[in-house]
């Protein structure tokens, strides 16, 4: 009876856990970003905000988030990513966020090229010794790049 009871409530413990696995969307194990605004031009101010709450419960903890606007397609190798933060990701599983405050910068943009932010995160994962290897993964963030009048 002790054992079933132990099993009752560890089951009930990690449920929340495996619930919330089970329910993010693929692409969620690298984090859901935000703009806002959601549209934005040169110069403008803008505020990303990151969940990975998604992340924490496949065990994928960010160590590094960067972000991006980059020509995904139809680059013709001219359009180089431009970088518009990159920092040491400070969450923790009780606060899985991160919160970036960006301008988008004055750059050489291509016209009739499309930006798409990217959101990009570095984490660790063991290596076929056990060592640590890094990889990278990435998802979009919903802003519009208006890099043309």
């Amino acid at each position: 009876m002790q054992f079933k009871t132990m099993l009752a409530v560890t089951l009930a413990a990690i449920a929340p856990a495996i619930v919330t696995a089970q329910s993010c969307a693929e692409a969620a194990r690298f984090g859901v970003a935000t703009a806002n605004p959601s549209t934005a031009a040169p110069g403008d101010d803008v505020t990303i905000t990151a969940d990975f709450t998604c992340s924490f419960s496949r065990g994928i903890v960010p160590e590094w988030v960067e972000y991006k606007l980059e020509v995904v397609q139809n680059n013709n190798g001219f359009e180089a990513p431009i970088l518009l933060a990159r920092h040491q990701f400070a969450g923790t599983s009780a606060s899985p966020f991160d919160v970036t405050n960006v301008t988008i910068p004055h750059a050489s943009y291509v016209d009739g090229a499309t930006y798409t932010p990217i959101m990009y995160i570095i984490y660790p994962t063991s290596g076929t010794d056990g060592s640590p290897v890094d990889v990278q993964g990435g998802v979009n963030v919903n802003l519009k790049v208006q890099t043309s009048s």
